[in-house]
């Protein structure tokens, strides 16, 4: 008697797993895999645990939904590819019972754009070549001067990249961009100027114009102008010669062979030793 019952308890039992487990959750038996950078994550389903006859797309779906991955990065067109391998492991056309795909691929950041300064005048100096072949170092043309109205210099303020996501939705900050900044001193104003990039986004310009005529005086980071033109020292090799569109106040000694040329006024603090001097204006010497 205890025989027959364990015989037909072992043939339920079999018949039981003809077509695998049945009313066993299948999800059960499927594992999410996340890459080390959290950019990819893969679905791994051990068919060999479930009844593939009674698996359903939807199943695959809803337990897509419910994982910790993020929605919108979901790939829901991977259930596909996951029912095609299932259909050749029932045929017995796979040599595997395991099948992974890829269902979630983070969003890389998009980098931004540098921004820069421009100048619109001669920044560097220039150092006149004479016909010997030798260099004329009083012809450094260091003193610009400017006019009125006159465009300086133009600040790009860059674009700041996009953010990307991983796979579980954590965002991942773009690369951060150069931002130059430009003091900007006196007799200087300033304005803002947007321009529209294909894709819509906006970049904004900075833009420095003179208030007057007058020298400017940059450095990397910084313009201003004066009406005046003012030379804290000698004027000699250091400074060299001087050509300028205005008044000129010389702190120093205008030195022997210098040479110095102005449309305004001449303000002398010292002596001068060079007979080079073509004022336009007044010249005072108080040496």
């Amino acid at each position: 008697m205890e025989s027959e019952e364990n015989t037909e308890s072992e043939e339920e039992s079999q018949e039981e797993y003809v077509d695998g487990p049945k009313n066993v959750d299948p999800t059960k038996f499927f594992t999410i895999e996340v890459s080390h950078d959290k950019m990819a994550a893969y679905l791994t389903i051990d068919t060999m645990s479930i009844n593939l006859e009674e698996l359903a797309s939807y199943q695959v779906q809803d337990y897509l939904t419910r994982s910790e991955l993020d929605a919108e990065l979901i790939d829901y067109s991977s259930v596909n590819y996951i029912f095609a391998e299932i259909n050749k492991i029932r045929k017995g056309q796979s040599g595997s019972t395991v099948v992974r795909t890829l269902v979630a691929t983070g969003t890389n950041p998009e980098p931004g754009e540098d921004g820069w300064i421009k100048y619109h005048f001669p920044y560097n100096r220039r150092v006149v070549i004479k016909e010997d072949g030798s260099a004329d170092f009083r012809n450094i043309d260091k003193y610009i001067s400017v006019k009125k109205d006159q465009l300086l210099a133009t600040v790009f303020h860059g674009v700041v990249g996009k953010p990307g996501r991983d796979v579980k939705g954590n965002s991942i900050s773009p690369p951060s961009i150069l931002k130059p900044k430009l003091n900007i001193g006196k007799n200087i104003r300033s304005s803002d100027r947007e321009e529209f990039n294909e894709l819509a986004e906006v970049k904004l310009y900075g833009e420095h114009y003179s208030n007057t005529d007058g020298a400017i005086y940059a450095t990397e980071n910084s313009i201003a102008v004066s009406p005046e033109l003012i030379v804290d020292t000698n004027v000699g090799l250091a400074t060299g010669n001087i050509k300028f569109d205005g008044s000129v106040i010389i702190k120093g000694v205008i030195e022997d062979g210098s040479k110095v040329e102005c449309t305004g006024s001449l303000l002398v603090n010292e002596n001068i030793e060079s007979a080079n001097v073509l004022v336009g204006g007044d010249l005072i010497v108080k040496g």
